[in-house]
């Protein structure tokens, strides 16, 4: 096997480990529900995270607060802020099925950002195979015909084009800094962006609360730092469509722990959506053998 073939494998591999860690945190965000506001939700988060790094964060010393792209650090980090508040508003009020299906419109914005802002080349393949996803997204929406709470269905929207101005972002800086750095800053500027909303709204979590909540920070942090490990083998537009993957396993698990069962929509929807993930991995595949031939 190439080394362009093995990075790309486990390029894969870490971000489908990103996609499982995103999973949890997403049930734990929804079963901790409308009850504890987004910005309470996000100080415990990055808290939490910041805790658990504490340990790295002293063994490197100074380094784990260098880096050469301050300024991508701070937007990437306003960005990925207002994207989870709006996120963690829209998972807490919608079935867990409707709250990813509408943070799929991600991946679109970011093979276009990941094109415009990083030069990254999209094939046909992958361009047909990202429409292929949003058209099974549209399947499973089914606009004018939900019973949703629309401003919870904007916020997962909005959100999403958050996220990909952050995630093209974290492409961007994991070229010259390293992933500690980044999850430091992240973890840091989290805490200090949501201090102040948070005393205002504040209330002391009971210990299953408190649990989950750890929890949190621990499913966000093994998320956010698979996803690093992803983007510094392989590139942002090859592997977001991946990401289609979470819709199927959310399914399951929004079935089996909350009994949200989807519709004929949604399973029609979720098929076009898995068959775009798959013809991207293997689209890839083929043309990475065909460049090394």
């Amino acid at each position: 096997m190439s080394s362009a073939n093995s990075g790309a494998l486990r390029g894969t591999a870490w971000m489908l480990a990103s996609i499982v860690a995103n999973t949890i945190e997403l049930v734990l965000v929804h079963w901790l529900g409308p009850d504890w506001p987004a910005p309470l939700q996000l100080f415990w988060r990055q808290g939490a995270a910041l805790i658990i790094l504490s340990p790295l964060i002293i063994r490197a010393g100074k380094g784990a607060f260098m880096t050469s792209s301050p300024g991508i650090i701070l937007f990437r980090s306003i960005a990925a802020m207002l994207g989870l508040t709006l996120w963690i508003y829209a998972t807490s009020h919608l079935p867990l099925a409707t709250a990813t299906t509408l943070s799929f419109t991600r991946p679109l914005w970011i093979v276009l950002l990941a094109w415009l802002m990083l030069g990254e080349k999209v094939g046909g393949l992958k361009a047909g195979a990202v429409c292929l996803g949003f058209v099974g997204v549209l399947v499973m929406v089914q606009p004018g015909a939900s019973t949703e709470a629309p401003l919870a269905q904007g916020a997962a929207i909005l959100s999403s084009l958050l996220f990909a101005f952050s995630f093209v972002s974290i492409k961007a800086m994991t070229n010259n800094n390293d992933p500690l750095v980044i999850m430091v800053y992240s973890c840091l500027l989290g805490v200090l962006f949501t201090a102040a909303p948070a005393a205002w709204m504040w209330r002391t979590p009971s210990l299953s609360q408190g649990l989950l909540l750890f929890g949190l920070g621990v499913a966000s942090l093994s998320a956010f730092g698979c996803m690093l490990r992803a983007l510094s083998l392989q590139g942002a537009a090859s592997l977001m469509p991946l990401d289609y993957l979470r819709l199927p396993l959310v399914t399951v698990v929004g079935l089996l722990l909350f009994g949200e069962r989807p519709g004929l929509a949604a399973l029609a929807g979720g098929s076009l959506i898995l068959l775009s993930a798959l013809t991207t991995a293997f689209g890839d595949r083929i043309s990475r053998r065909r460049a090394a031939a």
